[in-house]
């Protein structure tokens, strides 16, 4: 026979429970990411539009989540704004700005790391036009 007391305290254990499963689901997702931040970065730049949109869904929860230091991607982030295409510029520009509004001081100390990416970017998007 459950008492109203051992009703509550099965429900603050199921508090405890559930907030230990988020917390543990954090660290892992936090480490998983920080492991293949270089490679969600560089597929972020891929050509391959399906392999770009989804590493920019992944980089798009990573910066809400804040998952992996915003600085290591804000370089790809300002070289996306600079993509051709306007759904992929505009969700960069979404990123930049959520950085921008929490990192003001951080991200000017790497526009100049941002421009060569961009740069760089560019220069592989089109071949030879740029130099």
């Amino acid at each position: 026979m459950v008492t109203q007391m051992d009703s509550r305290i099965l429900g603050q254990l199921r508090v405890c429970i559930r907030a230990t499963l988020s917390h543990v689901f954090d660290r892992v997702s936090s480490a998983i990411v920080q492991r293949y931040l270089a490679k969600i970065l560089e597929s972020a730049l891929s050509q391959n539009a399906q392999i770009q949109s989804s590493a920019v869904d992944i980089l798009t929860f990573t910066i809400k989540q804040g998952l992996a230091h915003p600085l290591q991607s804000f370089p790809v982030i300002v070289a996306l704004e600079t993509s051709p295409s306007q759904h992929l510029s505009a969700r960069a520009s979404s990123l930049h700005t959520i950085l921008h509004a929490k990192l003001t001081s951080l991200l000017n100390a790497r526009y100049v790391n941002s421009a060569r990416a961009s740069f760089d970017y560019q220069k592989q998007l089109t071949p030879g036009a740029v130099k």
